[in-house]
């Protein structure tokens, strides 16, 4: 039911590109080309304003691997892709 909180969606796909940051409650897995979609990072959480006063809830940092079309359920705070194509659910 995390999808009646939505009020916006960030696509994330560049390996490498800077983590995302915002309330997320869900990040998905696309894929490409029957290839898994990996996560560099993830951080758990309800972000804070100021950010520099988040303290993650948990944090997983080694790689993630995502099957397609499956998701990560939040509240998240930050994730960093490795590979592949990933749509983060906003919730503000």
């Amino acid at each position: 039911m995390a999808y009646l909180y939505t009020k916006g969606v960030v696509s994330a796909s560049l390996p490498g590109s800077a983590e995302q940051t915002g309330s997320f409650v869900r990040v998905q897995a696309l894929g490409a080309y029957n290839a898994n979609s990996v996560l560099e990072r993830i951080e758990f959480g309800e972000l804070t304003n100021p950010e520099s006063a988040f303290t993650p809830s948990g944090i997983i940092a080694s790689d993630i691997t995502v099957p397609n079309g499956s998701f990560i359920e939040g509240p998240i705070a930050r994730f960093k892709v490795k590979s592949g194509f990933f749509i983060g659910y906003k919730r503000d």
